[in-house]
């Protein structure tokens, strides 16, 4: 996958890439792999490495008063100038340029012009937030005309029906789709995927590395011998079952997850990791396992998950174990044999509830859409919203030009109806009392609004001050209360607690 848009990047036939991976552990992994291989090529594309911290550095070692913004502006341009260039990096940083949440007036205008193509790797990992607010942005930018991006590539080893639904029917737009998968249990006299025995058992998220070491006999006994990958929710749970496993046996663990990276191309007995092992490994010759046990509490993550189960020796019964939730393990309990066709339609009945989705779009999501498409028009957005409803002055200039802001506010709508209401049961007439002008909105949606900028779609979030560490962020919620020593205050004590710089 990598090497299908990486190679003609690297050519400079892409022009500047920008590269999207949901984490920035998979990002860094990927800059990793993408600087290799640009050496082997002898390419001289350069290939930089970007996050909120990487963006701070690099301001700060500019030794000027430069926002981020300005240091991303100036990345963009340079790679412009010399024709090619890729920017490996995350959604976040992608959304909060083109929605010009930095401190850049120029930059999103920057972005629209000097990158050509947009790689979306291993896009089921999404958020749905990113995921609607992305596909949201394409579409305006299509119907733009204007901007120079040309090509958008959405990498996923796991299907994504809904992906191409949106893209075909709410876009418009035909993709060119290139898809591998067939039924055919072999393909060029090869097994690609083996048959398993697997066992599901009821495991609560963030808790599985504990279950399997207070049961480290029955680990071992399903293991037999064999090499063995472990797949866990968080890092803290890798290096739990990793220390126990190196202090109790004479095995070879390698260990990887944000915390710790052991070599992974070497032979390994066990190797425990969490999601930073889904992506980047063969999983065959030294790597290839043949025991797998995982934690999963979606669709994407099972399939991601139980596919590291492959490159298949003829001779090895293979199996796997998988934690999930108990409306998994009583479904799938009534079954002796089934195809994997079976197993991913038992896993869409039970491991997710569609209308969580569709109820978040037409009650919240689609406020941040219009936040895009307002700020865009008219150069307002939440902040600025915020300012003038405590009078300050609505800017005098800015946003598209006032004979065509009408009629980018009206497409705008009809955009925002079709990605985000419609499948709410709004009615077409009633779109226009769902989206009133920023500057006259109520405080609890301008609230809402900025809120969900570090909303994160797929799970709940608390924001946390690290006081040993001064870090400040979000973080599941669920995984705070099981591993954390937290103190719970609400927003006015939380802000008060927090330095001001």
């Amino acid at each position: 996958k990598t090497d299908s848009w990486a190679i003609p990047a690297l050519s400079s036939e892409l022009g500047v890439v920008m590269a999207l991976y949901p984490t920035n552990a998979l990002a860094e992994d990927q800059f990793r792999t993408l600087s290799s291989l640009r050496d082997h090529l002898g390419s001289k594309t350069p290939v930089e490495f970007v996050t909120s911290k990487t963006l701070g550095l690099m301001r700060d070692e500019a030794g000027t008063r430069m926002t981020r913004g300005d240091v991303l502006e100036d990345l963009f341009r340079s790679m412009y100038r010399i024709g090619s260039g890729i920017v490996v990096t995350n959604p976040d940083i992608f959304i909060y340029a083109i929605k010009s949440y930095y401190y850049n007036k120029y930059l999103s205008s920057v972005l629209r012009s000097f990158v050509s193509s947009i790689v979306f790797d291993e896009f089921h990992l999404y958020d749905l937030r990113q995921r609607d607010l992305i596909l949201f942005i394409l579409h305006d930018l299509l119907l733009a005309g204007s901007a120079g991006m040309q090509k958008f590539i959405f990498l996923s080893a796991t299907p994504e029906p809904s992906l191409l639904e949106k893209v075909r029917d709410v876009i418009g737009v035909q993709p060119v789709v290139a898809d591998v998968f067939c039924d055919l249990p072999v393909i060029d006299e090869r097994l690609v995927l083996p048959e398993v025995d697997i066992e599901f058992r009821h495991g609560k998220r963030f808790r599985t590395g504990e279950s399997l070491v207070t049961h480290l006999d029955s680990f071992f006994e399903f293991c037999e011998g064999f090499r063995t990958a472990v797949i866990l929710d968080s890092a803290i749970e890798v290096t739990l079952v990793s220390e126990i496993l190196r202090n109790q046996t004479d095995l070879k663990i390698c260990e990887v997850s944000g915390f710790r990276k052991d070599p992974i191309g070497e032979s390994f007995d066990i190797l425990v990791g969490n999601k930073a092992v889904e992506v980047g490994i063969d999983f065959k010759g030294d790597t290839a396992i043949q025991r797998l046990i995982f934690s999963s509490n979606t669709v994407s993550e099972f399939l991601q998950r139980f596919g590291r189960l492959r490159n298949p020796q003829l001779d090895v019964r293979y199996k796997a174990l998988c934690y999930a939730p108990a409306a998994v393990v009583q479904y799938f309990s009534d079954y002796y044999r089934i195809s994997r066709k079976q197993l991913e339609d038992g896993l869409h009945k039970t491991l997710q509830n569609p209308r969580i989705f569709e109820n978040f779009r037409w009650r919240y999501g689609y406020l941040e859409a219009w936040e895009y498409v307002y700020r865009n028009a008219t150069d307002i957005g939440a902040r600025e919203a915020w300012a003038i409803k405590r009078g300050a002055h609505s800017p005098l200039q800015g946003g598209v030009p006032k004979d065509i802001r009408l009629n980018y506010l009206d497409q705008g709508s009809s955009l925002i109806y079709d990605h985000y209401l419609k499948d709410g049961g709004v009615r077409p007439q009633e779109v226009t009392g769902y989206l009133p002008k920023l500057e006259k909105m109520s405080d609890e949606h301008l609230d809402i609004i900025e809120e969900l900028g570090n909303f994160r779609g797929s799970e709940l979030s608390l924001a946390y001050y690290h006081v040993q560490t001064g870090n400040i962020g979000t973080y599941n919620l669920f995984f705070l209360l099981r591993w954390a020593d937290i103190e719970l205050v609400d927003r006015r004590i939380f802000l008060r607690r927090i330095p001001e710089e």
